[in-house]
């Protein structure tokens, strides 16, 4: 029997060459989708602390519309020398509920008088969160003597 003839070096090298291609064909398709998941996921990861970012901003915001709230309320409490009640308390929520006057979502205040001259005073408002369904109730509160 005869053997087969062996393939000159030259024929073998680029034979190799082919094979070496034909692989590498797969390979850099592989490397372009792992780029694109890395990409995609960074830029998943962007999107979400925008979010958070915006919803830090608007709880800083009601915060801060709370915090004037209940100086306002504290002020007329002070001049009126007693609880505000009736006409006043009433443009008080008002203001506490009306968003687009600098009031809170869902704001209220809560007035519990602890003697004749002190009164302890509560501002709730509902926190609606971006990131969850979940809305909590925030509060915040002061002790005012008058």
């Amino acid at each position: 029997m005869d053997k087969p003839h062996a393939l000159p070096s030259s024929q073998k090298t680029t034979k190799n060459k082919a094979m070496l291609n034909h692989q590498q064909r797969g390979a850099s398709l592989i490397e372009v989708l792992v780029s694109i998941l890395l990409i995609t996921t960074g830029i998943f990861g962007l999107v979400a602390l925008q979010a958070k970012a915006v919803s830090m901003s608007i709880d800083a915001e009601n915060r801060k519309r709370a915090a004037l709230l209940m100086n306002e309320f504290v002020n007329i409490t002070q001049i009126r020398g007693e609880l505000p009640n009736g006409e006043a308390l009433s443009a008080l929520e008002d203001l506490a509920q009306k968003q687009t006057m600098g009031g809170l979502p869902d704001g209220k205040f809560i007035v519990k008088k602890i003697d004749d001259s002190t009164a302890y005073i509560i501002l709730e408002w509902t926190h609606h969160s971006v990131q969850d369904e979940n809305n909590r109730t925030a509060r915040y509160s002061s002790i005012v003597v008058y």
